[in-house]
């Protein structure tokens, strides 16, 4: 390693420099942008850690050394230009504390992150970010007061991006991009660092965590809580000190040193409790007291909404089928279209609804193979167009798929022409999570083709109104009325019989997770044209449900 990056991380870490060994790297970092790039990649997850993990937060000492917030609204060159300053107006020293040092780094990492990195050039296409600046989405609000500089007030529905987020009374759930369904009872602070980890600073946090997401950890000033696959409470006082609950499942438990390393750690299982001390130390057991920690949101989702007009709408642009699950008999929901073929039930999937009222097919976790088939063949008339339109509800970030088409050709291969589906956290996608996804193949296959992705997110436990569709050569993607995208298909004149799936990407358990992607959630008024829809009656449809401004109801 560079004998002048080991310097500039030793004193990170808090090794005492000299004054002009000090000033030289200093000068360095501000002036070597190769230099520069080295030391943020090597201290990008130490600086992070270190901003968190400490007793005294160091993001406090860059406060009170520069007289700036993280939350205070500032252009790169004014912070720049005060931090320079105050690196100016150091007094002069035989040496350099540590956390005086911390802050002087940590101030020139801000500049190096928001005034050197290189800007992209205007004709220079970027893929999308592996790390977005969002990682979660509010999911329900109850009395929840919001603090924050600007005055903005984060909603139901609206996302968060990473930093801090200061909760002065009531409750706000949150769902990470991961899964991680997270509950905040104010007052809290808590700063967002990323998909798999969350600072809080004080406040009361639950957190459930589903499989996949294992290894989620809460942090605190002073301890840390890493999940093992579970649903765990975490209250945390201004004195620092904390108590943790586990109601299902395992985690540990640990109590950091300054350094943001762990000193001592301790295994918790169901319905155990300890004290989190960092001044003292000590983890000391303690008598379990669910009420003390913040409540678990019982996420109810809502009705579909609609108005009484609407399956009359549908029936006059003559879909070639029409489901809208209202019945099932024997395992089938019939078409709406005279002598068109139902869809079949495979698994538990049920319909949800008071009598009265109307009923959606619900997809409920479960480990046995779930989805709903067509009876018969489909033909879209690739060479024309034609279009899938549908109402969903999903009650997590994940990638699921909603509706497949895949060819009578060659059936064992299920090989597919059409995918629309619901993306989470991918890794060989390129592009932003929790989007949702449309995918024309041709010829049918089991990879490549052209994909369309929407410009905005969708919000787990929120029907949204869907329409993918081929116009001859074009596809586009509509989500809740508003044209999001499009993409030229590769020209053809061929089509082919197609199976239908609904609720799944493919059948048989001998695939694995990422080819089969089940739904979990609700679905409705899934319809199938011969011919593309207009914009108008895209927008016309949409209108017409009111399930968009449906809220989650319930808790316990």
């Amino acid at each position: 390693m560079d004998p002048d990056l080991r310097d500039l991380l030793s004193a990170w870490r808090g090794g005492d420099l000299d004054e002009a060994r000090c000033a030289e790297l200093l000068e360095k970092l501000r002036r070597d942008e190769a230099f520069r790039r080295a030391f943020i990649e090597e201290t990008r997850l130490l600086g992070m850690l270190k901003a968190v993990q400490s007793t005294q937060p160091r993001w406090l000492v860059l406060e009170d050394e520069l007289g700036w917030s993280a939350d205070e609204r500032m252009t790169s060159t004014a912070l720049e230009q005060r931090v320079m300053q105050h690196i100016q107006n150091v007094p002069q020293a035989p040496k350099i504390g540590p956390w005086k040092w911390a802050a002087l780094a940590a101030a020139v990492f801000l500049i190096a992150l928001l005034v050197f990195l290189p800007r992209r050039r205007p004709q220079e296409t970027v893929p999308p970010s592996a790390s977005p600046d969002y990682v979660a989405v509010v999911v329900r609000l109850d009395r929840a007061q919001w603090e924050a500089p600007d005055g903005s007030h984060p909603s139901e529905g609206s996302p968060l991006p990473i930093g801090l987020h200061r909760l002065r009374a009531g409750r706000a759930t949150l769902t990470l991009f991961n899964g991680v369904m997270l509950s905040v009872q104010g007052p809290a602070d808590l700063n967002l660092l990323s998909v798999g980890r969350v600072f809080c600073r004080q406040g009361k946090v639950r957190a459930r965590v589903p499989t996949g997401a294992d290894g989620f950890t809460v942090l605190a000033p002073g301890s840390a809580v890493v999940d093992f696959g579970t649903e765990f409470g975490l209250n945390v006082a201004a004195s620092g000190k904390a108590q943790c609950m586990v109601f299902q499942g395992k985690v540990e438990v640990s109590l950091l040193n300054a350094e943001g390393h762990m000193l001592r750690s301790q295994l918790l299982s169901e319905k155990m409790a300890v004290d989190l001390d960092p001044g003292t130390g000590r983890i000391q057991d303690i008598a379990p007291q669910p009420d003390q920690f913040a409540a678990a949101p019982e996420m109810i989702p809502p009705a579909l909404v609609l108005d009484p007009s609407y399956p009359d709408e549908i029936r006059k642009l003559r879909p070639w089928g029409y489901w809208r699950f209202e019945t099932q008999a024997d395992g089938l929901f019939p078409n709406e279209v005279p002598d068109r073929p139902p869809l079949r039930a495979i698994g538990p999937v049920s319909l949800a609804g008071p009598p009265g009222d109307n009923h959606s097919a619900v997809f409920a976790p479960t480990k046995v193979e779930q989805y709903l088939a067509m009876d018969g063949s489909w033909t879209p008339p690739r060479p024309t167009g034609y279009a899938v339109e549908l109402w969903a509800l999903s009650e997590k970030f994940k990638t699921s798929a909603l509706i497949s088409l895949t060819s009578r050709a060659d059936e064992p291969n299920q090989n597919h022409i059409f995918l629309l589906e619901i993306n989470g956290l991918s890794h060989h996608l390129l592009h932003n999570p929790c989007l949702v996804r449309f995918l024309d193949r041709w010829p049918p296959g089991q990879a490549g083709g052209v994909n369309v992705f929407s410009q905005r997110m969708y919000v787990p436990y929120r029907w949204h109104h869907l329409v993918a569709q081929k116009i001859q050569d074009r596809l586009e993607l509509y989500l809740d009325g508003e044209f999001q995208d499009a993409a030229r298909a590769d020209p053809d004149e061929a089509t082919t019989a197609c199976r239908l799936l609904v609720g799944r990407l493919k059948t048989d358990l001998q695939f694995n997770i990422s080819q089969i992607r089940p739904f979990i959630g609700r679905l409705d008024e899934l319809a199938v044209y011969d011919r593309p829809l207009s914009p108008e009656a895209i927008r016309r449809h949409y209108e017409l449900g009111t399930a968009s401004r449906s809220i989650p109801q319930g808790t316990k």
